[in-house]
């Protein structure tokens, strides 16, 4: 394989477990966008060997995906699933209601097919994007207390700012959803699970743990908290070198001439570009902006890569000239890499392009299972 994504099952288990015993709560993992880039079937199916029961998606084609592949557990489609209503029901998730018109459509589909559905009310606290307003819960208490075809087990709201230094955002929030709850509970309904916790507000706000916390950045190994709980990294971009060359001083390399070698160099031709997701992020690149600088500012548009680390053997080995649609170049100088070895390629996998393999690796035996 030209380029493959090593995703580390045992750490991405080990992390579901330690905020598992952190938080003493149910954990839900959730897998919207392919895993978070690490493939969701593969990490699912890993997961739930491991003992795990609640999975997060946003859309209904995500959970047909998951019960397709075998997953048995509770899959609840967090963006809801209106359009999308028969194949949610035939496939056994769990629907989040987000309006009054969303309530009404699933309500005649379950007539319709005659069954009974799994809901979770999404109420809107302050994230200002899906969910009912507070005001509007004497309405739905009522119908919720009348439609005998669906089963209203969920209460969940999401935090906006959980992940900000502020708390007093978050903290109002969850004074709103308590509030929700107890509001609820006076029109004589109560739900079985209540959840409002991303992965920041599962470390920082443990009066917000309720029932259940919907975790997904933490699981793979991505920290935006300010919590003491550790996470292992849960992947690694393997890319080829195709080709080695040893470059003399003076050689440009790379599109538009814009890097020149110094020094004689060991260049390395690796198999990675934009075609794989590469350098789709933009950012200020300084040693780009300086030399758009130095040409008149014509190239300004070139000047906001995102440019990954890259190392061989744990040695950081710059890229060097601009990347390509699939291929991009490393000073592999002072090192003893060959044509056939890899690269590993600091990248998050959310950016890479579903043509680049996902490699499931275990650690008790190095066993390799590819996606396919």
């Amino acid at each position: 394989m030209a380029s493959y994504l090593e995703v580390y099952v045992d750490n991405i288990l080990q992390n579901y477990n330690s905020i598992k015993q952190l938080t003493g709560v149910e954990v839900m993992a959730v897998v919207k966008a392919d895993a978070y880039g690490h493939g969701m079937e593969g990490v699912a199916k890993a997961l739930e060997e491991g003992g795990v029961q609640w999975f997060g998606v946003s859309e209904v084609e995500e959970g047909v995906r998951l019960r397709e592949c075998g997953i048995k557990g509770n899959i609840l489609v967090m963006a809801g699933v209106t359009d999308d209503e028969e194949r949610s029901i035939d496939y056994e998730l769990i629907a989040s209601i987000h309006s009054f018109d969303a309530l009404d459509r699933y309500n005649r589909v379950l007539k319709k097919k005659g069954k009974t559905g799994r809901v979770h009310i999404s109420m809107d606290t302050g994230m200002g994007r899906l969910g009912f307003f507070p005001s509007q819960i004497d309405e739905l208490s009522m119908w919720i207390n009348i439609l005998d075809s669906i089963k209203f087990e969920g209460l969940y709201t999401h935090f906006s700012s959980a992940h900000e230094k502020s708390r007093t955002y978050t903290q109002n929030q969850i004074r709103l959803f308590n509030w929700c709850i107890e509001r609820f509970a006076q029109n004589g309904v109560t739900f079985n699970i209540c959840h409002a916790s991303n992965s920041e507000a599962a470390v920082d706000y443990p009066e917000a743990r309720y029932d259940m916390v919907r975790v997904g950045n933490l699981i793979y190994g991505q920290r935006l908290y300010k919590g003491d709980l550790e996470v292992l990294k849960t992947y690694s971009l393997k890319s080829k070198i195709m080709e080695i060359r040893e470059v003399p001083a003076g050689t440009y390399i790379g599109y538009g001439h814009y890097y020149r070698a110094k020094k004689p160099m060991r260049v390395g031709v690796v198999t990675a570009g934009f075609y794989d997701g590469l350098l789709s992020t933009k950012r200020n690149n300084v040693r780009s902006f300086k030399i758009c600088i130095k040409e008149m500012l014509k190239c300004v548009r070139d000047t906001f890569f995102d440019i990954p680390m890259v190392r061989y053997k744990n040695k950081h080995v710059p890229m060097v000239g601009r990347p390509s649609m699939q291929l991009m170049t490393v000073d592999l100088t002072g090192t003893d890499a060959q044509p056939g070895d890899y690269v590993e390629v600091d990248i998050n996998p959310i950016n890479l392009k579903q043509n680049v393999k996902r490699v499931f690796v275990t650690k008790e035996n190095g066993d390799k299972d590819e996606e396919k």
